[in-house]
C-alpha cells in the first residue's frame, strides 16, 4: 500500500519533450523547465509563464506503515468548535444528501451561491491519487459515494453544512440487501444455471461490507477560510495525517469545499507534499491538472493561484524541504 507509483499529467501533443536531471519530461522551452531539485527553484511568475508545460513523472506515496492521528489533535478538538480565532461563525448545520440541491437554491446566501455554482467542470470527482478524491459542494452525490467506496467526506469550509454521511452509507448497505432477495427470488431453474456465479457475488458483496464496517465512517469538517489563512495552518498537518491514515486502511477519502478550486485543492497539495515525493512545483501542477478550475477565482482576485493561502503553503513546503518556488518575502520570514 505504501510503495504506490502515480503519473503526473500528461503531455499535449505536438509539443516538445524533454528529461532533465530529476527524471522529470516536460514539454515547451527547457530553459523555462521548473527546477524540481531544491537547488535553486524558479519564482511563481516563472511557473505561470509556464503553466502549459506539465512535468510528467512517476512518483511514490510515503513507505510509512502506519500513522494515526490522535484523538487529542486540533482536528478533532475543533469539531465542536463555533468560531474560528478571528470570530468567523462557524456553521454547526447538518442536511442529508437528498436536500442538497435544494438548500443550494433556497437557503444559501447569494455569496456561497455564487461559490458553488453548479457547473459541468466543478461536480466533477477527480483521482487526486488512489483512495484519495476532489469534489464540490455541488458535486456530491450517492452514485459518487457509492462508486468510490468513500468512507471519510471532508468538509474545508466554515460556513457549508455537513452532509449526513452515515445515513448514506447505510441507505447503500440496504440498497445491496433488497438486491440480494430480489435476485434470490429468480425462477429455481435460472439460480441454478447461475448458481456458481451468484455464490461468488454474494460472497464478494460480503466482504465489501465487512470491510466498509470495519472502517469507521466519518465526516469531518476543516474550518478554513481564505478571510483568515491562518486556519490553513491550523490543520494542514492533522488533515494530511487523516487522509494518509485513511489511506492505510485502504479507505477513501472524498474532500469538498465550494467549488472545490481553492481550500480542498490547497489542503491536497499538503498531503501531496508530507506523503508523496513531489516538490512544491509539481504539487502544485499536479493539482492544475487534476482539478480543472483550481486557481481561476483566486488568481483573479489575489494574483496567484493559491490565493491568501500562498504563504502558508509556502512554508508548510519550506518546513518539509519541498520548497522549489522562490519567494524571499516568504522564505526568510518565521518557519511555519
Amino acid at each position: 500500500m505504501g510503495n504506490h507509483c502515480c503519473i503526473i499529467g500528461c503531455l499535449d501533443q505536438g509539443s516538445l519533450a524533454y528529461t532533465n536531471g530529476n527524471n522529470c519530461i516536460a514539454n515547451g522551452d527547457p530553459n523555462e523547465m521548473i527546477d524540481g531539485s531544491g537547488s535553486g527553484g524558479t519564482t511563481m511568475n516563472q511557473m505561470d509563464q509556464t503553466t502549459n508545460q506539465r512535468c510528467i513523472r512517476p512518483f511514490t506515496i510515503s513507505r510509512i506503515s502506519s500513522i494515526q492521528l490522535p484523538a487529542d489533535s486540533r482536528l478533532y478538538r475543533d469539531q465542536t468548535l463555533l468560531k474560528t480565532d478571528n470570530g468567523l461563525d462557524i456553521v454547526k448545520k447538518h442536511i442529508s444528501l437528498n436536500s442538497l440541491q435544494s438548500f443550494i437554491q433556497n437557503e444559501l446566501s447569494t455569496d456561497l451561491v455564487i461559490r458553488t455554482t453548479i457547473d459541468h467542470s466543478n461536480i466533477e470527482t477527480n483521482k487526486v491519487i488512489q483512495n484519495f478524491y476532489i469534489t464540490s459542494f455541488g458535486g456530491l452525490s450517492l452514485k459518487t459515494l457509492k462508486t468510490n467506496h468513500i468512507n471519510l467526506l471532508l468538509n474545508a469550509t466554515i460556513d457549508l453544512p455537513i452532509v449526513d454521511f452515515p445515513k448514506i452509507m447505510n441507505n447503500s448497505i440496504n440498497n445491496n440487501n433488497n438486491n440480494d432477495q430480489q435476485q434470490q427470488q429468480q425462477p429455481r431453474q435460472k439460480q441454478k444455471q447461475k448458481q456458481k456465479k451468484h455464490r461468488q457475488q454474494q460472497q464478494q458483496q460480503q466482504l465489501q461490507q465487512q470491510s466498509q464496517q470495519q472502517l469507521m465512517m466519518e465526516t469531518l469538517r476543516i474550518p478554513i477560510s481564505t478571510k483568515e489563512p491562518r486556519t490553513l495552518k491550523l490543520y494542514m498537518n492533522d488533515v494530511a495525517d487523516k487522509i494518509h491514515e485513511n489511506y492505510l486502511k485502504n479507505g477513501n477519502t472524498l474532500i469538498y469545499c465550494y467549488d472545490g478550486s481553492l481550500n480542498s485543492v490547497v489542503l491536497a497539495i499538503g498531503y501531496l507534499i508530507k506523503y508523496t515525493d513531489l516538490w512544491l512545483s509539481e504539487a502544485i501542477l499536479h493539482m492544475k491538472y487534476t482539478r480543472k478550475g483550481f486557481e481561476t477565482r483566486a488568481a483573479n482576485d489575489c494574483g496567484n493561484e493559491l490565493g491568501t493561502f500562498k504563504k502558508i503553503i509556502y512554508k508548510f513546503a519550506q518546513k518539509h524541504g519541498k520548497n522549489d518556488l522562490l519567494d524571499l518575502s516568504i522564505t526568510k520570514s518565521t518557519t511555519f
